[in-house]
């Protein structure tokens, strides 16, 4: 790797900036299904389209979209973070768990799509029971 006098990388290689043009983080947005909300989406088999649509446009909205194992527990995670200029969450993470990876995705979606009307998530009452969809 090439250095400069100073010891910094030059070229192509540049120092990574952890908060170049990154919103501050602000924590989580509690979206929790109601059982009305559980039994829509249990039992519904989604196509791989559909899971990849859902990724797209979250991604397309300005979301930073991350998918975990909860081994422990058995899980999947899906959240997004929301990063663009525009994006009404912007610093803050709605995530989804579930039995599948797939089905967190959906479940993430359908709390950002259907639930959170228009994507905008302070607008959901947080009075709302259970969340975690087998």
């Amino acid at each position: 790797m090439k250095r400069d006098d100073k010891g910094n990388p030059t070229g192509n290689i540049r120092p990574i900036s952890k908060n170049e043009g990154k919103p501050v983080w602000q924590g989580f947005c509690d979206i929790i299904l109601t059982e009305t909300d559980k039994d829509r989406l249990r039992g519904v088999e989604f196509e791989a389209d559909d899971v990849l649509g859902a990724l797209t446009a979250l991604v397309e909205q300005g979301y930073k979209v991350s998918l975990t194992d909860d081994v422990e527990h058995g899980m999947s995670i899906a959240s997004a973070t929301g990063q663009g200029q525009d994006c009404a969450n912007r610093g803050y993470t709605l995530s989804a768990r579930s039995g599948s990876l797939p089905k967190a995705v959906m479940v993430l979606w359908y709390k950002h799509h259907e639930v959170a009307h228009d994507g905008i998530w302070s607008n959901v009452q947080t009075a709302r029971s259970g969340d975690e969809l087998g």
